[in-house]
């Protein structure tokens, strides 16, 4: 990304009415709205967002430029890769593996590891083929 390559610095930015932990990070660049919960041990990369009423619970990595939408709740020891996005509402279970360029659906629950590039829908979440 642009910025990287440029080694130009950005603020976190966290509204007063999320709550996060003094043991969690957030990269330069992060967005953390109002209501969003940060817990002890999150490591949260830089330029991410996560969005209003998300949580982010103990020891989840998330990696640079990921977006975690409204509601959405990522359970303890969860892995996001760069570039992830998961949509409003969804549920992703403990010691699940979010890959790089991933799209989890709105109101999905994930219960497995979900490889690069793929696109999840669905209770349980299930590979999507996009055409």
């Amino acid at each position: 990304m642009l910025l990287d390559q440029l080694h130009v610095a950005s603020p976190t930015v966290a509204h007063p009415k999320s709550i996060i932990s003094p043991f969690a990070r957030a990269g330069d660049g992060s967005l953390i709205s109002a209501g969003a919960i940060v817990n002890i041990g999150a490591d949260i990369g830089r330029h991410c967002i996560i969005n209003t009423g998300a949580v982010v619970e103990h020891d989840c990595k998330l990696a640079n430029y990921v977006h975690i939408a409204p509601n959405a709740t990522l359970t303890g020891s969860v892995t996001v890769g760069e570039c992830g996005f998961v949509g409003a509402g969804a549920v992703v279970l403990p010691g699940v593996k979010i890959g790089i360029n991933v799209i989890v659906g709105a109101g999905a629950v994930v219960t497995k590891d979900v490889p690069d590039g793929h696109v999840v829908t669905g209770v349980p979440a299930r590979i999507r083929t996009v055409q």
